[in-house]
């Protein structure tokens, strides 16, 4: 059975912002009212078939205190996706997104970054104007966010769609390499050889 290919995720964010019960809902369909607030970082793993590529997500849910953050940059290195959590009624939740998204952008340059508004259940009446799509959608385009998505973990609203998203961005990146681009890659590589070995006995004779 051919290994599957490990691709490592991330979830950062503020605490409660709903990093852990994120990957609970996804991984294993269960949402707890009652999760503590993340100590340092822990990760779930989600097996999926892409385009007959196995992979195995490595989803990693980064602590979001303060005090945790040099261990938090050590758990971001070698990612290939993020998700930035935010708590839709918190509009500071929202702000300190941009500073997570530096921080990955710092040692992860290269991977694509979701901005996630979570928590859209607890929304009463007329939302206030940080709290809508549009506002989100250009303040993910201003800042360069790769995709912007408002959720709700807790009533499994739009949770597989984001992760989905994930992994068609990241194969388009290039840090996902699906099966059928390897072999016609190897193909290439073998039809050059060819060519070479073919131009090198018209140059003998």
């Amino acid at each position: 059975m051919d290994e599957p290919q490990v691709v490592k995720i991330i979830v950062v964010g503020e605490s409660y912002a709903g990093k852990t019960s994120l990957l609970q809902q996804y991984c294993y369909n269960e949402f707890d009212h009652n999760h503590s607030a993340t100590i340092g970082c822990d990760f779930t793993l989600k097996w999926i078939t892409k385009n007959g590529t196995k992979l195995k997500l490595q989803i990693w849910d980064v602590a979001g205190q303060e005090r945790f953050q040099n261990l938090s940059k050590m758990f971001i290195r070698q990612a290939k996706g993020c998700l930035i959590m935010c708590d839709i009624t918190n509009k500071k939740s929202l702000e300190a997104a941009l500073s997570w998204r530096n921080v990955v952008k710092d040692i992860a340059d290269e991977v694509p970054i979701f901005l996630i508004q979570n928590k859209t259940d607890l929304l009463q009446g007329e939302r206030e104007e940080y709290q809508t799509e549009e506002y989100l959608t250009q303040f993910a385009q201003q800042h360069n966010f790769t995709r912007s998505y408002q959720i709700s973990v807790k009533l499994n609203e739009k949770v597989d769609l984001i992760f989905y998203e994930l992994v068609e961005a990241m194969i388009e990146k290039g840090v996902i390499k699906l099966e059928d681009s390897v072999i016609k890659s190897s193909f290439v590589i073998k039809n050059d050889n060819n060519d070479r070995n073919k131009a090198k006995k018209k140059e003998c004779c």
